[in-house]
């Protein structure tokens, strides 16, 4: 056992809320904009009790996680945006943020890409290029800040391969979720990798 400083205590501590979102437990922040539910959930679509758009996933995803939902899969994040621009002429679907509960800047984030149907490989490579532009762009190269997550009804078997693989040979692991809708206008989401 050794002594150490509290300067190199703040920096593990900063590090393991960096790659442990679990830790943390804060409020969302729903400012500057109210939370109001009809504009959510008015305009989704439904046929053959699955969501018929892409935006009616993402509006079920967003009223979820205006309610603070999923932190059993996510963690305790603390904000949210949706399709946030990028300067690879597309959007992120969702950025989850966690912040650090010793300061008020984030520690963490989590990007998602939303399919309706099936993850294919086309969409595998957009999800890994907002990877690499945010991790580029905006954690000036930190890993440890970084979580990726893909949401679709189901997944093709390459994508599932790559990232079994992925999470093998390079230690970045991918989270796939399925949703399946549920009567009570919930996304149900499980883990299947």
């Amino acid at each position: 056992m050794f002594s150490i400083s509290n300067n190199e205590f703040e920096t593990l501590l900063d590090e393991y809320i960096k790659i442990n979102p679990f830790t943390m437990r804060k409020g969302i922040i729903r400012e500057p904009y109210p939370f109001r539910e009809y504009n959510l959930l008015d305009y989704i679509h439904i046929e053959k009790g699955n969501p018929q758009y892409e935006y009616s996933i993402m509006t079920l995803l967003n009223y979820a996680f205006a309610n603070g939902f999923y932190t059993d899969i996510f963690g305790n994040y603390t904000d949210y945006l949706s399709y946030v621009p990028t300067n690879l002429g597309r959007e992120i679907d969702i950025l989850l943020m966690f912040g650090n509960l010793r300061n008020s800047q984030i520690a963490s984030y989590d990007i998602i890409e939303v399919k309706r149907a099936e993850f294919d490989s086309k969409a595998l490579v957009q999800l890994i290029d907002y990877e690499s532009w945010f991790l580029q762009k905006k954690v000036s190269g930190d890993l440890n800040m970084i979580r990726t997550t893909a949401i679709a009804r189901n997944f093709s078997d390459d994508v599932i391969n790559y990232v079994k693989n992925r999470k093998f040979f390079e230690n970045k692991p991918i989270k796939l979720l399925t949703y399946h809708y549920s009567q009570n206008k919930l996304l149900s989401l499980q883990q299947i990798l």
